[in-house]
């Protein structure tokens, strides 16, 4: 499969203030809605914050910020997003005057980034994060002075950080908000549950908050780029009943209704139809309306976990309490112990889906895989997590998003949930896992707060090192062992030349393929030599390699007067082709740093190729081996194969 992911693509990661800083009453810092919300946010609020929130202390990284960025840095992620507290600038939300600790505080994380190489992407409030006194004496975003009080913390934060942060997203999952109205927006959740009214004015005062923030963002910083979280799935039909099929259509469609007024500034007519039929009568003004329609997001940011099933009549259907996009299992999908369906697929889906309607660059700003976990000794006696399933579902989707690209969608970035374990927003706990780095917290609050790299991290971290490269190692191996079965054939077999031999370079030992290689050489009766003791730099091994072979032009030529072919794996060429002949000379063909780059040196006529197998570049490298193949050492047409190579290529 060839990599489709761009140069500037932003492979990240992700956390919020509210579940991993802590420091819930230091530096000024006032209480938000999440210091009340001990355990799930459906569960009863404590009428103060109370000693037992484990969100209180998090996992301290207000404190420890620096040393968890240098992880990141190691990580070698190219974007974090994260949020700013509200309550850490404006402790009750309605101050004149902003708390400066908590913006010194922000400025220092920023600048620590950006020394990293990594990219801010800032959601101005997440979930938990409204100021409790907000929603204690103003009832939260229902009351639209709230949107004031966000407005100027808006314009604060965006002055003082405009020349730090490019990527900013207003608000999170912002589309389920009404399913948890106090947890995510500061509203008693009765008002919202029992009364239709309500939660379609809160719906529409969140439309308002966003527009009028672009328009904000966009005054203060015209290059900024700003969104609106959602959290969006695809809804399959639980059968070929077309009853089946409709529901699924609505609930797609209801699934983005935030997302259409946010890219198109105004309500569909499905929803203007379905309000009047209900006599809901919103309170709007053409000020606000106007808003609305001409300041709408610049690109789409979206969390995705699961998708769901739609079927005409629910209730005789077997469901799951946890499932965010319906209450239906899919019989085809495995399920995690929160009872979250995984399905890569429907990432693609997705995608393709939001490319089609909207026509704005998308960024998936969440998606990933909790477990409950334990450290366990790795077999150099390091503390670890051997988490193979999150690796392998963190791989499945990516390489479906690989796969929207190569469809034609334009992605941005991607920042998996998440890069360090921290409390847990759903439950409150410790337990529910996600992030590539351990940091030793228990549900009781005890532990050492010390931070240990997952298996997981070291994975990732390859992600980053090789442009997302690693994530295809699997099929450039199997191409590799085809076409060295194909040029063995050809070249050793059919030509009868004197010499073939492979030289493995040290890329294949810190990619963790030479004990495979060396199986799979063996079983071929491939001879080869180990160069992975000779010291080569990793970045630098496949030009190393080269003028290693280019200077012992006696192992090549060995054993015959005829031609000769030596094969090179390494990770910038993916695998060079070398032919010569003692009586011609030989031409080298050698792969830079920049991927797309081939240099040719020319000596006497014949060839030595450089094949990249998808990595120099699919075109190139089907452009280069038909040549060798087509002409061959003694410039004759010999048309090898093609149809298979194009296969594997």
């Amino acid at each position: 499969m060839k990599n489709y992911f761009p140069k500037d693509f932003l492979l990240g990661s992700a956390a919020a203030a509210y579940h991993n800083e802590g420091a819930f009453d230091q530096d000024g810092k006032g209480a938000q809605v999440a210091d009340v919300l001990p355990n799930s946010p459906n569960d009863p609020r404590t009428e103060k914050p109370e000693e037992g929130n484990l969100k209180h202390l998090g996992v301290d990284f207000y404190n420890r910020y620096k040393e968890d960025i240098s992880l990141f840095g190691e990580l070698g992620i190219k974007a974090y997003r994260t949020s700013i507290s509200w309550a850490r600038i404006f402790p009750k939300g309605i101050e004149d005057v902003p708390n400066e600790k908590g913006l010194k505080h922000y400025d220092d994380m920023f600048d620590e980034l950006i020394k990293h190489g990594i990219e801010p992407v800032i959601t101005i409030t997440h979930t938990g994060e409204t100021p409790l006194y907000l929603a204690d004496n103003y009832g939260g975003f229902l009351n639209k002075e709230v949107i004031d009080f966000y407005l100027k913390y808006v314009n604060t934060i965006v002055k003082r950080y405009k020349d730090k942060v490019k990527y900013w997203i207003t608000f999170n999952e912002i589309n389920i908000a009404d399913r948890q109205p106090f947890f995510h927006l500061g509203v008693d959740t009765r008002k919202i549950k029992y009364d239709d009214q309500a939660k379609e004015q809160l719906n529409y005062n969140m439309f308002l908050a966003n527009a009028r923030a672009i328009k904000i963002i966009k005054e203060i910083d015209p290059m900024a780029k700003v969104a609106c979280s959602t959290a969006l799935g695809p809804s399959y039909p639980n059968s070929m009943n077309p009853l089946d099929n409709l529901k699924a259509y609505f609930d797609n469609r209801n699934g983005l209704f935030h997302t259409d007024v946010h890219v198109f500034g105004q309500y569909p007519k499905w929803k203007i139809k379905q309000l009047e039929s209900k006599g809901i009568k919103l309170y709007t003004n053409e000020d606000e309306l106007k808003d609305i329609r001409e300041n709408t997001v610049d690109y789409l940011a979206f969390s995705y976990y699961v998708s769901g099933i739609s079927k005409f009549n629910e209730n005789e259907f077997d469901s799951t309490y946890s499932n965010q996009i319906s209450e239906l299992k899919n019989p085809e999908l495995e399920y995690t112990e929160w009872d979250w369906p995984v399905d890569h697929v429907g990432l693609r889906i997705l995608c393709n889906v939001l490319w089609d309607r909207y026509d704005r660059p998308l960024f998936i700003c969440e998606n990933g895989f909790a477990k409950i976990e334990e450290l366990e000794e790795d077999e150099d006696g390091t503390l670890t997590v051997n988490d193979d399933y999150r690796i392998r579902v963190l791989r499945n989707h990516l390489l479906e998003l690989n796969k929207a690209l190569a469809d034609g969608v334009d992605v941005i970035g991607y920042t998996n949930w998440a890069v360090e374990d921290f409390v847990s927003g759903t439950t409150g706990t410790m337990r529910k896992r996600w992030g590539f780095i351990y940091i030793d917290r228990n549900d009781d609050g005890s532990g050492s707060l010390n931070r240990y790299k997952k298996k997981s991290f070291y994975w990732y971290k390859k992600l980053n090192e090789t442009g997302l490269d690693y994530l295809f190692l699997d099929d450039y191996f199997s191409e590799w062992i085809n076409l060295w079965k194909l040029m063995h054939a050809h070249w050793y077999k059919k030509r009868k030349v004197g010499f073939m031999k492979v030289y493995i370079s040290s890329d294949m030992d810190a990619l963790g393929l030479k004990d495979a290689l060396i199986e799979e050489l063996e079983s071929l009766s491939f001879e080869y030599e180990d160069l992975t003791e000779d010291g080569f730099d990793f970045v630098d091994s496949s030009n190393a390699v080269c003028e290693k072979l280019l200077e012992v032009d006696g192992i090549l030529t060995t054993g015959s007067d005829d031609a000769s072919v030596g094969i090179v794996l390494d990770r910038y060429g993916a695998g060079s082709y070398m032919a010569c002949s003692k009586h011609k000379g030989m031409v080298a063909a050698e792969v830079s740093d920049e991927r797309s780059a081939l240099m040719t040196k020319r000596h006497n006529g014949a060839r030595i190729l450089v094949m990249g197998s998808g990595i120099v570049g699919e075109d190139l490298a089907k452009s280069c081996l038909r040549n060798f193949l087509s002409h061959g050492y003694d410039g004759g047409r010999h048309q090898i194969r093609i149809d298979m190579l194009n296969k594997m290529m």
